[in-house]
């Protein structure tokens, strides 16, 4: 929850368009399907 906050208050929390506001969790989620889980990588 602590990196979705942060990525939503960059996005300054839903300014903008519903379509802006999709797409940019739609990539925050794609982003955090593929980060690393383990310190090595």
């Amino acid at each position: 929850m602590n990196y979705q906050d942060r990525i939503l208050y960059a996005m300054q929390y839903f300014h903008g368009t519903e379509d802006a506001t999709k797409l940019g969790l739609r990539a925050m989620a794609l982003l955090w399907n593929f980060h690393p889980y383990t310190r090595k990588v």
